[in-house]
């Protein structure tokens, strides 16, 4: 996200609620991390207060989402609070509290404090005696591309896949053209967000003015809106947008940028329109890697990316059209099914594994991709453990999770209840994936036996022996992919296994243990209550903190 300073300032009820709508559809739907400058201001003060609400209505699902602020440290108020001198001790207790108060309304302020909704932040020192603002602007761009281009390329089951990114520019000034400059030349897609005013709006007219109002995006189209004049001429312009602007020093850059083959393709432009409040920003996300992936040469990439990003969104009903469509127009090759099918597994979703070994031949094909020794030579051990088991490693553990289903009687596993709650999970995700309604039905009844069972088995080892069951329930399993029996009901939600009397046991542990450990610790709550009953103990901005929100820190401290 970039760019939205001023925006959010004088805009109305409905196009903030819009804008929230759209960030949380777009964040569920594709599991998405959000990127911020991190300042409570703009954009980034919007999209804290988005997910702070979220919190309280729907807790599961905001668990994976990320919000990360990328600071420049430089820009942060009050942050002598985060300093850190004593370079010796352990990242893991390297804490501090970090607390905000109210701005002076008169001043023009030059820092502002960090967003306490975010829920990382990346603080970079760039230099603080630099004579030329922009070349910290430049330094901060190329910090945070690095730090995307990380996070794009993931390895799993000992292949590389990249994740989708998408940059979405509100308002913005001078120095967010460098941001969608250098996201235009990692070709990355650019949503501008209409009637923001700022950039966003200066780039869509400049769009316009180059390549017109269709939508419709092809080589052919490019290629014709570059034999027209306004195109030849455009290096020649030296202002731009509705306002004709100025752009100070990078406008060789921007008519580079706007003129290139990807600017066309990469460049994509969305309204918040109270009256179009069906629109969806996921939607629009969905659509600009449809224009990128035009920029691939290979056709086979090509529908194999549209088949990634219609995975990433959520879009079942356009997957299984676009296999079924091409399925019967051509002779669909297996090689161009593996990426999409590697990446249906990295996000667990059953609905779309199902289209896929449809075809079985894709679906073994990708099995012996898995299962090569080769893919193993560049990986080293840490990566290794963090992998699934390899099937033909350990036994096919396919034949182990249907014993626990059809026949277990049967075969003997390292935990009964662990199995059976597995067992629960499978079916849990099932019942979420199916539409029918007498097929969801009984998924969830199964799932309650399943339960039931591991309840039954836990009461039985609490009976016998209090420690030792305390000592299953958390033991973990190379065979469960290193699940607890504990994990695994509270990630499905077994009220009936987590109301065991071996878990209100352990939870009794964990909380007297942690007051028996702390000495201090009611001479601390005696201090709070003092404090909060008779608050004028508390002098000056002392008392703001209870007014005011506050952070804790963990700082990890990195040498570049």
């Amino acid at each position: 996200m970039v760019g939205g300073e001023e925006y959010f300032q004088n805009v109305s009820t409905e196009t903030r609620k819009l804008f929230q709508q759209g960030i949380i559809s777009a964040a569920l739907n594709t599991n998405a991390w959000i990127i911020t400058n991190g300042l409570h201001l703009g954009v980034a003060k919007e999209v804290g207060l988005t997910f702070d609400q979220l919190r309280y209505k729907n807790i599961k699902a905001v668990q994976n989402i990320r919000c990360i602020g990328i600071v420049n440290w430089n820009s942060i108020a009050y942050k002598s609070q985060l300093a850190q001198w004593h370079t010796t001790i352990p990242n893991l207790k390297r804490e501090r509290l970090y607390r905000t108060w109210q701005l002076p309304v008169e001043e023009i302020p030059k820092t502002f404090p960090l967003d306490h909704n975010h829920t990382h932040f990346l603080m970079f020192n760039v230099d603080p005696h630099s004579v030329d603002p922009q070349d910290d602007i430049n330094r901060l761009v190329r910090l945070r591309t690095e730090f995307e281009e990380n996070l794009q390329i993931n390895t799993k089951y000992g292949q590389p896949y990249v994740i989708p990114i998408v940059q979405i520019l509100i308002g913005g000034n001078i120095s967010s053209i460098t941001s969608v400059c250098t996201a235009i030349r990692r070709k990355i897609p650019v949503i501008a967000i209409t009637g923001t005013s700022g950039v966003a709006d200066l780039i869509i007219h400049e769009y316009r003015y180059l390549y017109g109002e269709n939508q419709i995006r092809s080589e052919d189209e490019y290629e014709n809106a570059r034999q027209q004049p306004q195109f030849n001429d455009y290096h020649l312009k030296e202002t731009f947008g509705p306002n004709q602007e100025t752009l100070n020093g990078i406008t060789r850059q921007f008519t580079e940028m706007m003129k290139s083959r990807e600017g066309y393709f990469l460049l994509n432009s969305f309204a918040l329109s109270e009256n179009e409040p069906e629109s969806q920003l996921d939607d629009v996300i969905l659509n600009a890697h449809h224009h990128a992936v035009q920029i691939a040469e290979n056709p086979w990439e090509k529908r194999a990316s549209n088949l990634i990003l219609a995975i990433a969104c959520k879009k079942y009903e356009r997957v299984k059209q676009y296999i079924y469509e091409h399925r019967s127009t051509m002779n669909w090759p297996f090689l161009e099914l593996d990426k999409p099918l590697m990446f249906t597994m990295h996000q667990n979703d059953v609905r779309f594994i199902e289209l896929f070994i449809e075809d079985s031949r894709s679906f073994e094909r990708l099995r012996r991709i898995i299962t090569a020794d080769g893919l193993y030579k560049n990986l080293n051990e840490n990566d290794r453990s963090a992998m699934l088991p390899i099937v033909d490693k350990k036994g096919d553990i396919r034949q182990m999770y249907y014993a626990t289903c059809f026949k277990p009687n049967t075969i003997k596993f390292y935990s009964n209840a662990q199995a059976s709650l597995l067992a629960s999970k499978i079916y849990q995700i099932a019942a979420e994936s199916e539409k029918n309604f007498e097929k969801k039905l009984v998924y969830r009844n199964r799932k309650k036996i399943f339960d039931e069972h591991a309840t039954i088995i836990m009461n039985r080892c609490f009976n016998i022996h209090e420690d030792l069951a305390v000592q299953i329930l958390t033991s973990h399993s190379e065979v469960y992919f290193d699940y607890s029996p504990l994990e695994l009901a509270e990630e499905i939600g077994s009220q009936s296994f987590l109301g065991t009397k071996c878990v209100q046991k352990y939870l009794d542990r964990q909380w007297s243990g942690a007051i028996i450990g702390d000495t201090n610790s009611s001479i601390c709550i005696r201090a709070l209550q003092t404090c909060l009953i008779n608050p004028i103990c508390l002098p000056g901005p002392g008392f703001e903190f209870f007014r005011s929100p506050c952070v804790r820190f963990r700082l990890n401290i990195v040498s570049m």
